[in-house]
């Protein structure tokens, strides 16, 4: 029987919090869009 094991790239945010927002940090902020025809909530 195999056994799931979650791969350790998911896992960079929690080793290395300070690391990763500062990475995280590079990438432009998102925006949340709404475009015609989109159903929304």
């Amino acid at each position: 029987t195999a056994e799931y094991a979650t791969p350790k790239a998911y896992l960079v945010g929690w080793e290395n919090p300070d690391a990763f927002e500062a990475y995280d940090a590079t990438f432009p902020p998102k925006e949340k869009l709404e475009l015609p025809g989109q159903l929304t909530n």
